[in-house]
C-alpha cells in the first residue's frame, strides 16, 4: 500500500491521533464494538463484546465479553484487559485522552463481565468505544514492556517505544516494524479469533507524493494507493490496470466567521453571517471537486445520526444573492465592507486546495458588495492564529475523532471552534447537551436537526465541502472498502 505517513508520531493506541496511525491500530487491535459497516456508521454491533446493557439513566454500561478470544501473544482476553486499556487511555492524558473524559470508573465483575460508569449520561459512548483509540490491549504484555494504567500513567508509562515497533492486540494483523519515512510492516495473525486473514502480510510504504503513488499503482509496484487527489484520479478512469473505489468521507471544509465585534464589527452581526451563507454559489464550489463531494448545513457530516442527504437538502442554505443583499441592507451594510480571510496553502483533506475554494468565495461575495482580502499562509501558521481566537475569518477543516454526532456538535458549540470564533449561544449549548445525553436515537436526531437549523440562522459557520475519497487498487484486489475513520479494515481483503 502507498500511504502518506508524514503525520505519524506514534502507533501506541493510547497516544496516536493521526490518520495513518489509526489505520495501523484498526488492523492490529480489536474494539468492544464496531460500526455495522461503511454504509451504516451510526449502528454499533458486537465485536469483542457479545452484548451489553445500558442503565435507564444512561450512566452505566455493562458488557458481556467473548470467552473464545486470545491475543496474538497467546494470552487470553479478559475483562482486566478492557479496564487496563480504557483507564490507560484516560490516564495517559495524551492527544486522544479527552475521549475517555466521560468515564468515571470501570469495575471488573468477573473475567468476562465489565461495568463502566460514566460521570453523566452520554449517548455516544459506544461510538467512542468503536474508535481505534479504544483498542483493547493485552495488559499482561504491555505491562511487561513498561505500560501502566495508573492515575500517574502520563508520567510513569514507558511502553510507547515498544508499541511503536510491536502490537499488543488481538486483531487480524500483527505490527512487525515501523521505520519513519520508509514504512510500516504487518503480518497476518494466524490465530485470529475470526479466522486467518486472506493476506499473509501488508507493507505500508511511506509515499507522500500523489503523483508517485499514481505511477507506482499503474506500474503494479503497489496494490493500493490511498492519497490520490481528484484531478489525478480523473486521469485514471479509463485505465484497465486499476480499479477506483469511491467512499463517502466525513471530512469537512468550512469557513468560520467571528462573532466578536471588537475583532470585526461587520461579521459580528447575525444578518451579515446569514447574508454570506446565501451569497455563496455552493454548486460552483462542489464543481471544483469534479462533483466528488456533498455538503451539509453546518460542520456536521452527512451519514452521521440526524443528517441524511435528504435532511441536508432540506436544511442547507441555498444560493440566493438577492436575499444576501436584502440581509446586508437589514444589517446596515448596504455599502458593503471588507474582511480578511486566512487559509492554508496546499491541498486539503477533501482533495482540493484551500486556495481554489477561497478564490471562489472571494468572487461570490464580491457580487453582493463584500470585499474579501485573501491571506494564504502555511496551514499550521493559520491554525495557530485561529486557536489564538483573534482572527476575523478562516477556511479550515475537520476530520472525525469518533463516529458520534457529539464530536461534531461539541466542536461547533461547546469547545474547539466555538470559543475561537466567539460563538457563545445558550440556546445552542442547551440543545447540544440535551442531544448528547438523549438515549432515544429518534429524539436525538430531532434535537441535532433543531441545532443545525439554529446554526444556519445564527451560527458562525459556512459549510463548503464534505469530501468523497477515491482509493485506487489493482484489479486483483478484492473486498476493499473505504472507512472514514481508519481508512480500511483489511481482514476481508484478498489479492488474487
Amino acid at each position: 500500500m502507498g500511504y502518506d505517513q508524514s503525520d505519524v508520531k506514534t502507533l501506541d493506541p493510547g497516544r496516536e491521533f493521526e490518520f495513518a496511525a489509526a489505520f495501523v491500530d484498526l488492523n492490529t487491535y480489536d474494539t468492544l464494538v464496531v460500526p455495522k459497516g461503511p454504509d451504516d456508521l451510526t449502528t454499533f454491533v458486537p465485536h469483542l463484546a457479545k452484548e451489553w446493557k445500558i442503565s435507564p439513566d444512561g450512566t452505566e454500561y455493562t458488557f458481556t465479553l467473548r470467552d473464545d478470544v486470545k491475543f496474538a501473544s497467546g494470552n487470553p482476553f479478559t475483562a482486566d484487559d478492557v479496564k487496563f486499556s480504557l483507564m490507560r487511555l484516560k490516564n495517559l492524558k495524551g492527544n486522544p485522552g479527552w475521549m475517555a473524559d466521560p468515564l468515571k470508573s470501570i469495575d471488573v465483575i468477573d473475567p468476562h463481565t465489565v461495568k463502566m460508569t460514566l460521570n453523566n449520561p452520554f449517548a455516544d459512548w459506544l461510538a467512542v468505544l468503536a474508535g481505534p483509540n479504544a483498542a483493547i490491549m493485552d495488559s499482561k504484555l504491555v505491562k511487561e514492556h513498561g505500560g501502566t494504567d495508573s492515575d500517574t500513567a502520563d508520567k510513569d508509562d514507558k511502553a510507547e517505544e515498544w508499541l511503536n515497533q510491536n502490537s499488543a492486540g488481538s486483531g487480524p494483523f500483527i505490527l512487525t516494524g515501523w521505520q519513519k519515512n520508509q514504512g510500516i510492516t504487518l503480518k497476518a495473525n494466524p490465530n485470529y479469533w475470526m479466522g486467518k486473514p486472506k493476506l499473509g502480510g501488508v507493507e505500508v510504504r511511506d509515499i507522500p507524493s500523489p503523483a508517485t503513488q499514481k505511477l507506482q499503482i499503474q506500474n503494479g509496484d503497489i496494490d493500493v494507493a490511498i492519497n490520490l487527489t481528484p484531478d489525478i484520479v480523473a486521469t485514471m478512469r479509463n485505465d484497465p490496470n486499476v480499479k477506483i473505489i469511491t467512499g463517502q468521507s466525513l471530512d469537512n471544509m468550512y469557513m468560520g466567521l467571528t462573532c466578536e465585534p471588537s475583532i470585526d464589527p461587520h461579521l459580528a452581526k447575525k444578518e451579515v453571517r446569514q447574508a454570506i451563507r446565501y451569497a455563496i454559489d455552493y454548486d460552483g464550489v462542489l464543481a471544483l471537486t469534479d462533483n466528488q463531494a456533498v455538503r451539509g448545513p453546518a460542520v456536521y457530516s452527512i451519514g452521521i445520526l440526524g443528517l441524511t442527504q435528504a435532511d441536508a437538502d432540506r436544511l442547507n442554505p441555498k444560493y440566493d444573492p438577492q436575499k444576501a443583499k436584502d440581509l446586508l441592507a437589514k444589517a446596515g451594510e448596504s455599502n458593503g465592507f471588507s474582511f480578511k480571510l486566512e487559509y492554508g496553502t496546499g491541498p486539503s483533506p477533501v482533495g482540493i486546495t484551500y486556495e481554489s475554494v477561497a478564490q471562489k468565495v472571494q468572487a461570490d461575495l464580491k457580487k453582493v458588495g463584500i470585499d474579501v482580502q485573501l491571506e494564504p499562509m502555511e496551514f499550521l501558521t493559520m491554525l495557530t492564529k485561529y486557536r489564538a481566537k483573534t482572527e476575523p475569518a478562516v477556511i479550515s477543516y475537520n476530520q472525525p475523532d469518533y463516529l458520534g454526532p457529539s464530536d461534531w456538535a461539541g466542536q461547533m458549540v461547546l469547545h474547539t471552534w466555538a470559543p475561537r470564533l466567539h460563538y457563545d449561544s445558550k440556546q445552542a449549548q442547551d440543545l447540544t447537551h440535551r442531544a448528547d445525553a438523549e438515549q432515544d436515537p429518534k429524539k436525538r436526531a430531532e434535537l441535532y436537526q433543531q441545532l443545525l437549523q439554529l446554526l444556519v440562522d445564527e451560527g458562525p459557520y459556512v459549510m463548503l465541502v464534505q469530501g468523497k475519497v477515491n482509493v485506487v487498487t489493482r484489479p486483483n484486489i478484492q473486498g476493499y472498502q473505504y472507512l472514514p475513520l481508519g481508512t480500511a479494515r483489511l481482514f476481508p481483503v484478498s489479492k488474487g
